[in-house]
Protein backbone atom coordinates (compact mmCIF):
# COMPACT_ATOMS: atom_id res chain seq x y z
CA UNK A 1 0.00 0.00 0.00
CA UNK A 2 0.93 3.76 -0.57
CA UNK A 3 1.77 6.15 1.93
CA UNK A 4 -1.44 7.91 1.52
CA UNK A 5 -3.85 4.37 1.62
CA UNK A 6 -2.20 4.02 4.93
CA UNK A 7 -2.85 7.34 6.11
CA UNK A 8 -6.43 7.31 5.71
CA UNK A 9 -7.06 3.75 6.97
CA UNK A 10 -5.22 4.91 10.15
CA UNK A 11 -6.89 8.63 10.02
CA UNK A 12 -3.36 10.62 10.52
CA UNK A 13 -1.96 13.27 7.83
CA UNK A 14 0.46 11.80 5.15
CA UNK A 15 3.58 13.59 6.64
CA UNK A 16 2.89 11.43 10.09
CA UNK A 17 3.67 8.40 7.64
CA UNK A 18 6.10 9.60 6.05
CA UNK A 19 7.97 10.47 9.47
CA UNK A 20 7.37 6.88 10.34
CA UNK A 21 9.21 5.97 7.66
CA UNK A 22 12.37 7.79 8.18
CA UNK A 23 12.60 6.64 11.74
CA UNK A 24 12.27 3.34 11.13
CA UNK A 25 8.81 2.67 12.68
CA UNK A 26 7.81 1.38 9.36
CA UNK A 27 9.71 -0.65 6.44
CA UNK A 28 8.56 0.21 3.15
CA UNK A 29 10.40 -0.38 -0.23
CA UNK A 30 11.42 2.03 -2.33
CA UNK A 31 9.86 1.28 -6.10
CA UNK A 32 10.16 4.13 -8.85
CA UNK A 33 11.04 6.46 -6.57
CA UNK A 34 7.73 6.18 -4.06
CA UNK A 35 7.22 4.32 -0.95
CA UNK A 36 5.49 0.84 -1.11
CA UNK A 37 4.74 -0.52 2.43
CA UNK A 38 3.94 -3.98 3.11
CA UNK A 39 1.32 -4.88 5.35
CA UNK A 40 2.55 -8.41 6.15
CA UNK A 41 5.73 -6.80 7.41
CA UNK A 42 4.45 -4.05 9.27
CA UNK A 43 1.03 -5.60 11.36
CA UNK A 44 1.60 -4.95 14.83
CA UNK A 45 2.65 -1.17 14.14
CA UNK A 46 -0.41 -0.33 11.90
CA UNK A 47 -2.67 -2.52 13.92
CA UNK A 48 -1.99 -0.43 16.86
CA UNK A 49 -2.35 2.59 14.98
CA UNK A 50 -5.89 1.49 13.67
CA UNK A 51 -6.64 0.60 17.56
CA UNK A 52 -5.89 4.32 18.36
CA UNK A 53 -7.28 6.02 15.57
CA UNK A 54 -10.99 4.40 16.69
CA UNK A 55 -10.80 6.27 19.74
CA UNK A 56 -10.59 9.53 17.86
CA UNK A 57 -13.73 11.12 16.48
CA UNK A 58 -13.83 11.28 12.53
CA UNK A 59 -13.91 14.94 11.71
CA UNK A 60 -15.65 15.63 8.02
CA UNK A 61 -13.69 17.76 5.76
CA UNK A 62 -15.91 21.05 5.73
CA UNK A 63 -14.83 21.85 9.91
CA UNK A 64 -11.43 20.15 10.37
CA UNK A 65 -10.46 23.64 10.76
CA UNK A 66 -13.06 23.87 13.34
CA UNK A 67 -11.90 20.14 15.02
CA UNK A 68 -9.86 21.47 18.39
CA UNK A 69 -12.04 24.32 19.01
CA UNK A 70 -15.18 22.42 18.41
CA UNK A 71 -13.84 19.62 21.23
CA UNK A 72 -12.88 22.18 23.46
CA UNK A 73 -16.69 23.21 23.13
CA UNK A 74 -17.45 20.15 23.69
CA UNK A 75 -15.38 19.57 26.85
CA UNK A 76 -16.84 23.11 28.19
CA UNK A 77 -20.68 22.28 27.59
CA UNK A 78 -19.67 18.89 29.76
CA UNK A 79 -18.17 20.47 32.45
CA UNK A 80 -21.10 23.44 32.66
CA UNK A 81 -23.79 19.64 33.01
CA UNK A 82 -21.41 18.29 35.25
CA UNK A 83 -20.99 21.06 37.90
CA UNK A 84 -25.00 21.98 37.48
CA UNK A 85 -26.48 19.21 37.73
CA UNK A 86 -27.66 16.98 40.78
CA UNK A 87 -26.00 13.94 41.21
CA UNK A 88 -28.97 11.82 40.11
CA UNK A 89 -29.32 13.79 36.66
CA UNK A 90 -25.95 13.12 36.02
CA UNK A 91 -26.09 9.98 36.48
CA UNK A 92 -29.31 9.22 34.08
CA UNK A 93 -27.68 11.50 31.98
CA UNK A 94 -30.83 13.36 32.34
CA UNK A 95 -29.93 17.33 31.44
CA UNK A 96 -32.14 20.24 31.00
CA UNK A 97 -30.90 23.72 29.50
CA UNK A 98 -33.71 25.64 31.88
CA UNK A 99 -32.39 23.49 35.29
CA UNK A 100 -28.37 24.44 34.08
CA UNK A 101 -29.82 27.58 33.89
CA UNK A 102 -31.18 28.40 36.90
CA UNK A 103 -29.30 26.19 38.85
CA UNK A 104 -25.62 28.02 37.54
CA UNK A 105 -27.21 31.49 39.14
CA UNK A 106 -28.51 30.03 42.29
CA UNK A 107 -25.19 28.30 43.22
CA UNK A 108 -23.45 31.55 42.44
CA UNK A 109 -25.79 34.15 43.93
CA UNK A 110 -26.02 35.86 40.81
CA UNK A 111 -28.13 39.32 41.13
CA UNK A 112 -29.23 42.09 38.87
CA UNK A 113 -27.80 44.49 41.58
CA UNK A 114 -24.67 43.00 41.69
CA UNK A 115 -24.33 43.26 37.47
CA UNK A 116 -25.83 46.64 37.70
CA UNK A 117 -22.69 47.79 40.25
CA UNK A 118 -20.42 46.93 37.26
CA UNK A 119 -21.68 49.64 34.46
CA UNK A 120 -21.53 52.83 34.99
CA UNK A 121 -24.18 55.66 33.25
CA UNK A 122 -24.82 56.05 29.78
CA UNK A 123 -25.95 58.78 27.51
CA UNK A 124 -28.46 58.34 24.86
CA UNK A 125 -26.48 57.71 21.67
CA UNK A 126 -24.51 55.23 23.40
CA UNK A 127 -27.69 53.20 24.76
CA UNK A 128 -28.88 53.01 21.38
CA UNK A 129 -25.67 51.53 20.10
CA UNK A 130 -25.93 48.82 22.86
CA UNK A 131 -29.96 48.10 21.72
CA UNK A 132 -29.16 47.76 18.39
CA UNK A 133 -25.98 45.20 18.60
CA UNK A 134 -28.66 43.47 21.38
CA UNK A 135 -31.15 43.51 18.37
CA UNK A 136 -28.79 41.88 16.01
CA UNK A 137 -27.55 39.21 18.73
CA UNK A 138 -31.29 38.31 19.05
CA UNK A 139 -32.43 38.00 15.29
CA UNK A 140 -29.17 36.81 14.50
CA UNK A 141 -29.97 33.59 17.29
CA UNK A 142 -33.54 33.35 16.08
CA UNK A 143 -31.92 32.67 12.13
CA UNK A 144 -29.62 30.39 13.88
CA UNK A 145 -32.51 28.20 15.52
CA UNK A 146 -34.42 27.62 12.44
CA UNK A 147 -35.44 25.25 11.76
CA UNK A 148 -36.84 25.03 14.66
CA UNK A 149 -35.89 21.04 16.98
CA UNK A 150 -38.26 18.75 18.05
CA UNK A 151 -37.18 19.23 21.72
CA UNK A 152 -35.03 22.62 22.52
CA UNK A 153 -34.70 23.01 26.36
CA UNK A 154 -33.38 18.80 26.52
CA UNK A 155 -29.95 17.93 26.30
CA UNK A 156 -29.89 14.12 26.96
CA UNK A 157 -29.31 11.69 24.33
CA UNK A 158 -32.96 10.99 23.64
CA UNK A 159 -33.34 14.60 22.81
CA UNK A 160 -30.56 14.12 20.33
CA UNK A 161 -32.51 10.97 18.42
CA UNK A 162 -35.69 13.10 18.43
CA UNK A 163 -33.83 15.97 16.66
CA UNK A 164 -31.71 13.85 14.45
CA UNK A 165 -34.20 14.16 11.17
CA UNK A 166 -34.11 18.26 11.89
CA UNK A 167 -30.04 18.33 12.56
CA UNK A 168 -29.08 16.76 9.21
CA UNK A 169 -31.01 19.69 7.67
CA UNK A 170 -29.67 22.04 10.00
CA UNK A 171 -26.18 21.50 9.10
CA UNK A 172 -26.07 20.42 5.88
CA UNK A 173 -23.40 22.88 5.66
CA UNK A 174 -21.61 22.65 8.72
CA UNK A 175 -19.09 25.60 8.23
CA UNK A 176 -21.56 27.54 7.98
CA UNK A 177 -23.66 27.06 10.93
CA UNK A 178 -20.17 28.12 13.29
CA UNK A 179 -20.30 31.17 11.50
CA UNK A 180 -24.07 32.16 11.86
CA UNK A 181 -23.58 30.73 15.91
CA UNK A 182 -20.59 33.20 15.97
CA UNK A 183 -22.64 36.43 15.24
CA UNK A 184 -25.08 36.45 18.06
CA UNK A 185 -22.36 35.90 20.49
CA UNK A 186 -20.07 38.30 19.40
CA UNK A 187 -23.36 40.94 19.26
CA UNK A 188 -24.02 39.97 22.82
CA UNK A 189 -20.49 40.59 23.82
CA UNK A 190 -20.13 43.95 22.14
CA UNK A 191 -23.06 45.38 23.23
CA UNK A 192 -21.63 44.52 26.78
CA UNK A 193 -18.79 45.87 26.09
CA UNK A 194 -20.09 49.18 24.64
CA UNK A 195 -22.18 49.16 28.08
CA UNK A 196 -18.61 49.35 30.10
CA UNK A 197 -16.89 51.60 27.57
CA UNK A 198 -17.14 53.87 24.58
CA UNK A 199 -15.56 52.30 20.94
CA UNK A 200 -14.32 54.65 18.34
CA UNK A 201 -13.56 51.36 15.83
CA UNK A 202 -17.08 49.44 16.95
CA UNK A 203 -16.70 47.78 13.55
CA UNK A 204 -13.37 46.05 14.07
CA UNK A 205 -14.24 42.30 15.84
CA UNK A 206 -10.83 42.49 17.78
CA UNK A 207 -11.18 45.77 19.21
CA UNK A 208 -14.73 44.74 20.33
CA UNK A 209 -13.11 41.64 22.00
CA UNK A 210 -10.13 43.36 23.04
CA UNK A 211 -12.13 45.88 24.93
CA UNK A 212 -14.39 42.99 26.69
CA UNK A 213 -10.86 41.12 27.39
CA UNK A 214 -9.45 44.38 28.85
CA UNK A 215 -12.22 45.71 30.68
CA UNK A 216 -15.11 43.55 31.27
CA UNK A 217 -13.42 40.60 31.53
CA UNK A 218 -12.40 40.93 35.18
CA UNK A 219 -15.68 42.73 36.68
CA UNK A 220 -17.65 40.43 34.80
CA UNK A 221 -15.73 37.22 36.65
CA UNK A 222 -16.22 38.42 40.29
CA UNK A 223 -20.28 38.60 39.42
CA UNK A 224 -21.41 36.46 36.15
CA UNK A 225 -18.72 34.66 34.72
CA UNK A 226 -18.18 32.02 36.42
CA UNK A 227 -16.80 27.89 36.15
CA UNK A 228 -16.21 26.66 33.51
CA UNK A 229 -16.49 29.87 31.68
CA UNK A 230 -13.43 31.27 33.79
CA UNK A 231 -10.90 29.17 32.71
CA UNK A 232 -8.45 30.98 30.77
CA UNK A 233 -4.33 31.04 30.26
CA UNK A 234 -2.27 33.59 30.76
CA UNK A 235 1.51 33.47 31.26
CA UNK A 236 2.13 35.52 34.33
CA UNK A 237 -0.54 33.58 36.00
CA UNK A 238 -1.02 30.27 37.59
CA UNK A 239 -4.66 28.08 37.10
CA UNK A 240 -6.74 28.12 39.98
CA UNK A 241 -8.12 24.60 39.36
CA UNK A 242 -8.45 23.89 43.40
CA UNK A 243 -11.09 26.71 43.91
CA UNK A 244 -12.90 25.48 40.91
CA UNK A 245 -16.23 23.03 40.90
CA UNK A 246 -14.54 20.10 39.63
CA UNK A 247 -12.32 19.83 43.28
CA UNK A 248 -15.45 20.84 45.29
CA UNK A 249 -18.06 18.50 43.79
CA UNK A 250 -17.42 15.01 45.30
CA UNK A 251 -19.10 13.22 42.95
CA UNK A 252 -16.49 14.31 40.29
CA UNK A 253 -14.45 11.57 41.16
CA UNK A 254 -16.93 8.66 40.01
CA UNK A 255 -16.44 6.97 36.74
CA UNK A 256 -20.01 8.30 35.35
CA UNK A 257 -18.50 11.90 35.43
CA UNK A 258 -16.55 10.96 32.24
CA UNK A 259 -16.90 12.37 29.07
CA UNK A 260 -19.42 10.43 26.71
CA UNK A 261 -16.74 10.23 23.71
CA UNK A 262 -13.14 9.03 23.55
CA UNK A 263 -11.40 9.34 25.03
CA UNK A 264 -13.42 9.36 27.72
CA UNK A 265 -11.90 12.35 30.20
CA UNK A 266 -12.36 12.47 33.57
CA UNK A 267 -13.58 15.67 34.85
CA UNK A 268 -9.87 16.92 35.82
CA UNK A 269 -8.47 15.71 32.65
CA UNK A 270 -11.55 17.73 31.25
CA UNK A 271 -10.09 20.63 32.91
CA UNK A 272 -6.74 20.23 32.32
CA UNK A 273 -7.45 19.53 28.60
CA UNK A 274 -8.97 22.98 27.94
CA UNK A 275 -6.36 24.98 29.56
CA UNK A 276 -3.73 23.64 27.58
CA UNK A 277 -5.83 24.00 24.95
CA UNK A 278 -5.49 27.82 25.80
CA UNK A 279 -1.64 27.43 27.08
CA UNK A 280 -0.44 25.85 23.13
CA UNK A 281 -1.56 29.29 20.97
CA UNK A 282 0.72 32.06 22.78
CA UNK A 283 3.68 30.68 22.08
CA UNK A 284 3.79 31.58 18.73
CA UNK A 285 3.20 35.68 20.12
CA UNK A 286 5.96 37.75 21.22
CA UNK A 287 3.59 39.47 23.69
CA UNK A 288 1.57 37.71 26.84
CA UNK A 289 -1.80 36.94 26.09
CA UNK A 290 -4.64 35.40 28.06
CA UNK A 291 -6.83 32.75 26.26
CA UNK A 292 -10.42 31.99 27.76
CA UNK A 293 -13.21 30.67 25.98
CA UNK A 294 -13.66 32.89 23.28
CA UNK A 295 -10.22 31.50 21.53
CA UNK A 296 -9.34 35.18 20.85
CA UNK A 297 -6.37 36.94 22.57
CA UNK A 298 -6.46 40.46 24.03
CA UNK A 299 -3.53 42.55 25.22
CA UNK A 300 -2.12 42.45 28.30
CA UNK A 301 0.70 44.30 30.10
CA UNK A 302 4.75 42.62 29.18
CA UNK A 303 6.30 40.41 31.93
CA UNK A 304 9.20 41.49 33.54
CA UNK A 305 9.94 45.56 34.39
CA UNK A 306 6.23 46.06 33.20
CA UNK A 307 4.80 43.54 35.34
CA UNK A 308 5.97 45.51 38.19
CA UNK A 309 4.27 48.38 37.01
CA UNK A 310 1.39 46.88 36.94
CA UNK A 311 1.45 45.28 40.03
CA UNK A 312 2.34 49.08 41.45
CA UNK A 313 -0.75 50.47 39.86
CA UNK A 314 -2.93 47.88 41.13
CA UNK A 315 -1.76 48.82 44.65
CA UNK A 316 -2.75 52.01 44.31
CA UNK A 317 -6.09 51.21 42.88
CA UNK A 318 -5.28 52.27 39.30
CA UNK A 319 -6.64 50.01 36.20
CA UNK A 320 -4.17 49.89 33.67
Amino acid sequence: MSPNELAHDVRVPVSRVLRWIRQGKIQSKNIDGAHHISYSANTDFIALQIKKSHTRAWIPEGIKAYSEWHRVLDEFTWLMKLCYSSKQETKKRSFRLDRLFVNYLTVHKISLRKIRHIFPPIGNAQSRLITNDLKRGWYNELFFLFPLKDTTLGLTFADIEKNRSTSDKRFAFPSWRIISAYYPVYFYVRGMTLRKQSMGRIQEHGSAIAGFKNNLLAPLQETLWKFPLDIQYSPDKSPLMSASLVNKLEHMKYVYCRHPRAPWLSAHQTYRHIYASFARKPRVKVRPTTYTSDRLHARLSGMGQLSKYRRLAEALGIRL
